[in-house]
């Protein structure tokens, strides 16, 4: 469900929160007052949001500041939020385009955790269950791919992340949902993200 967490206790570490609240741009200081008044995080003297990068924090407390952003400063701002994600957020190395895309579900739960405990561990290569998926696979032609999200972000904001990490390997990318299939921004469950280049 959009902005409602799959389930209570999940958190979002701080290096990926930081990276979403820069993503605000210009409105920084605004989602800081938002983020403060759901106790996240200090106010630095610029008016900018302090966190602790390696600690973990509520993701419903980030979903509702998310929510607000969306709805006082527009998807916009939400977008661009998501293009910031793969330039500071945890990512496995990736080689090209697909591994690039495909990389974006570890570090989704390489960035969310619960108990304090990231949904991914590298050493083992399991991920845990509790927040969905950013599930991607490459095209038969290799000039494309489908990304299929299950996650309680908004769509803009995964479209920012999707067309971001596409763009560290393709200058020319277009990402679009997939018309035939629901949508998580129009009640669905996922929305199915049609990649091309």
């Amino acid at each position: 469900m959009l902005y409602n967490a799959f389930e209570p206790g999940l958190q979002i570490l701080g290096q990926a929160l930081y990276t979403i609240a820069d993503g605000f741009g210009a409105f920084r200081s605004i989602a800081a007052q938002y983020f403060l008044a759901e106790g996240v995080g200090s106010q630095n003297p610029d008016g900018t949001l302090k966190l602790d990068l390696g600690a973990w924090y509520p993701v419903e407390a980030e979903l509702r500041v998310m929510r607000k952003v969306e709805q006082e400063l527009g998807s916009l701002i939400i977008f661009n939020a998501g293009k910031k994600i793969p330039e500071n957020a945890a990512f496995p190395p990736s080689a090209d385009i697909h591994t690039g895309l495909a990389a974006i579900d570890i570090a989704y739960h390489m960035n969310h955790g619960k108990n304090g405990r990231p949904l991914f561990d590298p050493a083992t290569g399991r991920k845990s269950n509790g927040i969905g998926s950013l599930a991607y696979r490459p095209s038969a032609t290799g000039n494309g791919g489908v990304l299929t999200a299950h996650t309680f972000y908004p769509d803009e904001f995964i479209r920012g992340l999707i067309v971001a990490m596409a763009a560290k390997f393709k200058p020319q990318v277009r990402v679009q949902v997939d018309p035939s299939q629901p949508s998580i921004s129009k009640g669905g469950e996922t929305t199915t993200w049609l990649i091309s280049w």
